[in-house]
């Protein structure tokens, strides 16, 4: 699964908000602010729904990889593929236009853009989900108008099993259903990741600006040069917006 920096920095704010309610509950009946939302009940209440949401959102991250991975596997081999499909049919007895219109497809397929798709370096990062995701999008379709062109030509008719279209077709179904599949893996895992940021990074109740708080709580309670506000004040939070 790929663990991206921002992934890391979610679960380290997760940890050290732990590691400050119990420093503030270690102080016990001194730590006691009036505002509601950074009382000890509502600090926990806070990290436990974050942690909730992280974990979500880990979950959803592997669906993702797995998806993408599932991916690849039907995907693979279809170059190969088309290429054996279209020297078949250039012995088939088709003519030399129709040969030249399927090469063309077949080129096509070989290089549907700029860069060959494969496994995101970081499915957390979407702009590279969306550049993956129009690659094999790409290759369904070319592949889909590749078989339609050969239904259309009756003459397509080869002694090889894996040639013949009902293969084809069978091949285009799978990359079509993980294609499909990548779609609503990113989808769900972009819901929870919303949810995560929301939770943690919402500027009013997110768990970063409690941490504000409650160092804001500590330094009136103990003073800025005091070792108890130092020691809660060195706990690090970062508002990460990935």
């Amino acid at each position: 699964m790929s663990t991206s920096t921002s992934e890391t920095g979610h679960n380290i704010n997760v940890t050290n908000f732990s590691t400050l309610i119990i420093f503030c509950t270690g102080h016990g009946a001194i730590y006691n602010p009036i505002k509601p939302e950074i009382q000890i009940p509502q600090l926990q209440t806070k990290y436990d729904a974050s942690k909730l949401k992280l974990n979500a959102t880990a979950a959803k991250l592997g669906l993702l990889n797995t998806a993408v991975n599932e991916r690849i596997i039907a995907f693979d081999g279809v170059e190969i593929l088309c290429t054996k499909v279209t020297n078949a049919f250039a012995v088939s007895g088709a003519n030399d236009g129709d040969i030249e219109d399927l090469k063309t497809i077949n080129k096509k397929i070989q290089s549907p853009g700029k860069k060959k798709p494969d496994n995101p370096a970081d499915p957390t990062n979407p702009k590279s989900i969306s550049t993956s995701q129009q690659s094999y999008d790409s290759k369904v379709n070319f592949f889909k108008n590749f078989i339609q062109y050969l239904e259309a030509k009756p003459i397509y008719s080869p002694n090889e099993s894996d040639l013949r279209i009902p293969v084809l077709q069978a091949k285009l179904d799978e990359m079509e259903l993980k294609n499909a599949a990548v779609d609503t893996a990113v989808f769900n895992f972009n819901q929870a990741k919303n949810q995560r940021t929301n939770e943690m990074y919402n500027p009013i109740t997110g768990l970063v600006q409690a941490s504000k708080d409650v160092k804001k709580y500590a330094r009136s309670v103990f003073g800025s040069n005091s070792p108890e506000f130092k020691q809660i004040n060195s706990i690090e939070f970062k508002a990460i917006k990935k």
